[in-house]
């Protein structure tokens, strides 16, 4: 029987369900995939295919085709595998991208607004009839101002010691009530 062969690693179950439904339902299968342990090669997987013979309306053989897919099977999950890792670089750079641009879209509102401030401060000075304590008030936000601007230049630089690796921390205490009351003021 084809089922003892060798030490009867071709008895499995669905391989005799799909031989024994060729039969009775006179159809034909293939690729049938098995994978097994045989002697001397190890685990393998093998297709099989298979189709009734007949002699006049007489089936008197079954034709049974033997493949070993295992290098196949392997190159595919090998390229399945590297096709899941291309998507998910894929994903992570698209995410990386998106952060930039919102970065980008943050970091610009965020140079603007200084500038705002500087722009109305020199609008105000460019008045020539502005009293000694107006002057001084716009001075010193203009001085507030670029003073956020240069910070915010720093912080970007940061950035960039960051992606090279050459960010040194500076930790330091931070008024955050000074903090607010220069925001209202601005």
């Amino acid at each position: 029987s084809f089922y003892d062969l060798g030490i009867s690693q071709w008895n499995i179950k669905g391989l005799k369900h799909s031989l024994g439904e060729m039969i009775s339902q006179d159809t034909r299968f293939q690729n049938v995939e098995v994978k097994r342990q045989f002697p001397g090669l190890g685990l393998r997987t093998m297709s099989l295919s298979a189709r009734p013979i007949y002699t006049g309306s007489i089936l008197t053989m079954i034709l049974l085709a033997i493949e070993d897919i295992t290098d196949r099977r392997a190159y595919e999950d090998e390229r399945n595998t590297l096709l899941l890792q291309a998507q998910e670089a894929k994903k992570e750079a698209e995410q990386a991208n998106q952060a930039k641009d919102l970065f980008l879209a943050m970091l610009s509102h965020e140079l603007r607004t200084p500038l705002t401030a500087l722009s109305m401060q020199a609008q105000l000075l460019q008045r020539s009839l502005l009293d000694e304590a107006t002057v001084k008030r716009a001075c010193e936000s203009i001085i507030q101002s670029v003073g956020v601007q240069t910070q915010l230049i720093d912080d970007l630089l940061d950035v960039s010691r960051i992606i090279t690796g050459k960010l040194e921390i500076n930790l330091q205490a931070v008024d955050i009530a000074s903090v607010v009351r220069d925001a209202i003021e601005t």
